[in-house]
């Protein structure tokens, strides 16, 4: 008898073991899936809030021409002359919302690329529009 209880003890503890075991796998599995999408979560958000901000900067910047063109076009400057700084303006913010747009991406983890939507201005222009109509549907 005492020999049949001997059994029953240490195939409990094997069992309750195996048990415990199984649940800290379980936990810590569970625990890091749910990290990973809180992870991606948090990423798409704080995208979102930095192309905001670049979208902000883009319309004060394009604002502010707006005003230096018609303090211009007010003063003594000739057609011609305010002709080529429009156009030099123009390819400034062509090349401005380029550079932003790459170090933003080169910024972003190796991980979360394929997160990533856009790689020019244009498609992170269209990207945000889909994001802030998504925010405004909710």
């Amino acid at each position: 008898m005492q020999e049949y209880m001997d059994y029953n003890v240490v195939m409990n503890f094997w069992e309750c073991s195996l048990w415990f075991f199984m649940g800290v796998f379980a936990y810590k599995t569970l625990s890091h899936i749910l990290s990973l999408g809180y992870g991606i979560r948090v990423f798409l958000d704080l995208q979102k809030t930095a192309l905001r901000v670049l979208m902000a900067a883009d319309s004060d910047l394009r604002n502010s021409l707006l005003l230096k063109y018609q303090n211009l076009e007010k003063s003594e400057m000739s057609t011609n002359e305010l002709k080529r700084l429009k156009l030099s303006d123009a390819q400034a913010v062509v090349n401005w919302r380029e550079a932003a747009i790459l170090k933003m991406l080169s910024s972003v983890p190796k991980s979360l690329y394929r997160l990533v939507r856009f790689t020019n201005w244009s498609e992170a222009s269209k990207v945000y529009r889909e994001m802030e109509g998504e925010e405004y549907e909710r």
